[in-house]
């Protein structure tokens, strides 16, 4: 009942008054994500222990570290050697961004001995597909939350406006062709269809490979990094072998929670 309302309020092109609806509760929203996943934190937790690898979480446009501080948190818990991006926060495509980003995941290498696992909110994601791209060798996984690398066509949005006036050198014509390939390593693309920043369809992607998979989840766009059905995606994900990766599985009870996972290979 809930999914076909939800599919039912999000067909078609989405209306003015759709988005204010959407954009008014966003602050509400992400509050009440935030404040579930603490509530659900040890149930999503049991029976879960990590395997030390390095995890680095990269924020979104205007984000810095202190935002997905909760996760981080959580997945240290567990037993990661979990970070933020220690760059400070995120104002857009500095030219230095991947070199910096390549020394942290350089030091986490040298500290665990194993490749590291990427988790990119919104404009961090394009960042953790674009270092996938560079280093495979280097990148266990890469999970997108919310990030806008797709090619559907929309209007722009008041984050996309602020991010272009940021970055008005970049030249935004080489932009989406540069972000549209999928990295050579495993891929999840998470994303809502409540999202109230970006066009949700563009945070799918559309042709993969046979490790790249799509998964939607009920939420907010700012929310994504402390939603706690995303954090037990997350879970699921990092305790999956990639060299026997198999797609997440959203069967049974799971559906309730996440009305679409698929490949797309």
């Amino acid at each position: 009942m809930i999914r076909s309302l939800y599919k039912s309020f999000h067909a078609g092109e989405r209306t003015l008054a759709k988005k204010l609806l959407l954009s008014s509760t966003e602050g509400a929203r992400v509050a009440n994500e935030l404040l579930t996943a603490q509530m659900l934190k040890n149930l999503l937790a049991k029976d879960h222990s990590g395997d030390g690898h390095g995890v680095i979480v990269l924020p979104g446009f205007l984000g810095r570290d202190r935002t997905n501080g909760p996760l981080v948190k959580f997945l240290n818990s567990l037993g990661y050697v979990s970070s933020g991006w220690n760059l400070g926060r995120n104002l857009g495509h500095g030219r230095d961004v991947r070199e910096r980003m390549m020394r942290e995941i350089d030091f986490r290498l040298q500290q665990t001995g194993e490749k590291v696992t990427l988790i990119g909110h919104s404009l961090g994601g394009l960042y953790s597909r674009e270092l996938a791209r560079v280093a495979p060798e280097k990148v266990e996984r890469v999970i997108t939350l919310g990030s806008p690398f797709g090619r559907n066509r929309s209007d722009p949005t008041a984050a996309s406006k602020l991010y272009w006036t940021l970055n008005r050198n970049r030249d935004r014509t080489h932009v989406p062709d540069s972000l549209r390939p999928v990295p050579p390593v495993p891929v999840t693309s998470v994303f809502t269809r409540s999202d109230a920043v970006i066009d949700w369809r563009n945070a799918r992607q559309d042709r993969g490979h046979s490790r790249s998979e799509n998964v939607e989840v009920y939420g907010s766009h700012c929310g994504l990094t402390v939603n706690p059905a995303v954090w037990y995606l997350l879970l699921d994900r990092l305790s999956t072998d990639s060299n026997n990766w198999q797609p997440f599985d959203n069967s049974g009870w799971r559906r309730t929670i996440y009305p679409l996972a698929a490949r797309c290979d």
